[in-house]
């Protein structure tokens, strides 16, 4: 599935971006994603939340080696 049509960004792109670490600027620079119409900037910008709140989330979980 594509992301940014205009550029042709698919879901797995931007996703193996964000996993690499990346941010949303970074990866709009790269990508060119939402520096067309900018329809998919919404898309784009909820994917690296998304990827930030799970990351945080991890953060603030117990050690379960204790």
């Amino acid at each position: 599935m594509l992301v940014c049509v205009c550029f042709g960004v698919s879901v797995d792109d931007v996703e193996d971006l964000i996993s690499e670490g990346f941010s949303q600027q970074e990866i709009a620079s790269m990508t060119g994603a939402s520096m067309g119409c900018g329809t998919c900037s919404w898309y784009l910008k909820n994917m690296c939340l998304s990827s930030e709140e799970k990351n945080a989330s991890r953060e603030d979980a117990p050690d379960k080696a204790n």
